[in-house]
C-alpha cells in the first residue's frame, strides 16, 4: 500500500470537519476503529479553556487528568508538550486490530511535543489508514503530515460540505477496503543466520514494544512467500540473504481473533551492513543463535522458530 491512504481534512474552524468523520464512521459500524481526538472543556469564570486529548476506543489506562494538552483562550493556544509525548503517544500506540486511526487534530499545541510528532509521523509510514483534521497553520510538523507520500488532504468550507462528504468517505472506504485485503495475506521473514568463529549467530530485530524477534512483513500483491521474506529483511535491516526454503514454519498471529498466518524461512546472510529501519523496527543486533530462544520469549511461538531452526542447523 504505497498509494495515499490517509486523509486529513482541513479548513476555516467550525466547517465541520469532526461532524463529517463522526457521519462517515456511523455509516461504517462494522469497522474498527481507534485513535485519538480532542476537546475543549469551558469552565464558568475562567476565560482559558482546558484542551484534551482522550482516546476514540475505550481505554482502561486512560486518565483525564494526564491528558490535559493545552489551554486555548483570548491569549491564544498553549501546549503542554509533555501530556501529548506520554498519554498521545500511549493512545497511538494502541492500534492493534484497527481498520482506521483517526487523529482529531492535528495543530500547533503539539509543536514541542517532538516524540508525539514522530510517533504520528511513524504512524503515517504503516498501513493503517487515518482519518484526521489537521489545522490550516504552516509548521514543520503539519507540513511534514501534509506532505506525507501517504497523504491526501481535503479541503471542507460551508458550501462544499455536504459533497465532500461523499468524497471522502469513498476515499476512507477504499483505503479500508485495501488494507483488510492486506491484513489477510500472511506477513514472511526469515530467522536469519551467519557463521562466526564457528558459532551460529541470528540477526534480530526490536518492535517498538520492546519485543525482540526475526524480521518479517506483509506479502504484497504478486510476490511469492520467498520474495516477500527477502524484500523484508532488506527493508528492515539493510541485508541481503538467501533463503532456504527447505525450512518452513507457519504459525498463527500473536494478536487475539486475528487470521492471519506467519510464515518463516532460514535465510544465510550474504552482504550488508545491519541497520534498522527505525519506522518499523526499534532496533537490530546479531546474537547468538543459541541465546535467541531466551531473548525472544515473550511470545512462545517466537522462540519455538529458534529453536527448530538451531536443531535444522545442527542436523
Amino acid at each position: 500500500m504505497d498509494k495515499k491512504q490517509h486523509l486529513f481534512l482541513w479548513g476555516v474552524p467550525q466547517t465541520g470537519k469532526t461532524t463529517l468523520i463522526r457521519k462517515i464512521l456511523t455509516a461504517h459500524p462494522d469497522w474498527v476503529v481507534k485513535g485519538v481526538y480532542s476537546y475543549t472543556d469551558f469552565v464558568a469564570g475562567q476565560e482559558d479553556g482546558r484542551v484534551y486529548i482522550a482516546p476514540v476506543q475505550y481505554c482502561s489506562w486512560y486518565k483525564k487528568e494526564e491528558a490535559l494538552v493545552g489551554l486555548r483562550g483570548p491569549k491564544g493556544r498553549r501546549g503542554n508538550p509533555q501530556a501529548f509525548d506520554e498519554m498521545g503517544i500511549k493512545i497511538l500506540e494502541d492500534f492493534k486490530d484497527a481498520d482506521l486511526l483517526i487523529m482529531d487534530e492535528l495543530g500547533t499545541m503539539e509543536n514541542k511535543a517532538l516524540a508525539f510528532q514522530r510517533a504520528v509521523l511513524q504512524a503515517l509510514g504503516r498501513n493503517t489508514p487515518i482519518l484526521g483534521v489537521i489545522k490550516r497553520d504552516q509548521t514543520p510538523f503539519l507540513e511534514a503530515v501534509r506532505h506525507h507520500p501517504k497523504v491526501a488532504t481535503l479541503e471542507i468550507t460551508p458550501e462544499n460540505r455536504d459533497g465532500r462528504l461523499s468524497e471522502a468517505d469513498v476515499f476512507v472506504s477504499q483505503s479500508v477496503s485495501a488494507f483488510r485485503t492486506l491484513q489477510s495475506r500472511p506477513s514472511c521473514g526469515a530467522v536469519v543466520v551467519r557463521k562466526v568463529g564457528g558459532i551460529w549467530e541470528t540477526l534480530l530485530v526490536k518492535s517498538h514494544g520492546g519485543h525482540w524477534s526475526f524480521p518479517k512483513g506483509r506479502q504484497e500483491e504478486g510476490e511469492t512467500q520467498e520474495e516477500t521474506a527477502r524484500r523484508e529483511i532488506l527493508e528492515e535491516t539493510g541485508l541481503v540473504v538467501r533463503i532456504d526454503c527447505a525450512f518452513r514454519r507457519e504459525l498463527p498471529s500473536i494478536e487475539i481473533n486475528n487470521p492471519r498466518r506467519i510464515v518463516c524461512f532460514l535465510a544465510h546472510y550474504v552482504s550488508g551492513k545491519a541497520r534498522p529501519q527505525e519506522d518499523e523496527i526499534g532496533g537490530v543486533v546479531w546474537a547468538p543463535l543459541d541465546e535467541a530462544p531466551k531473548l525472544a520469549a515473550r511470545y512462545a511461538q517466537d522462540a519455538g522458530v529458534f529453536l527448530d531452526a538451531i536443531t535444522y542447523l545442527n542436523k
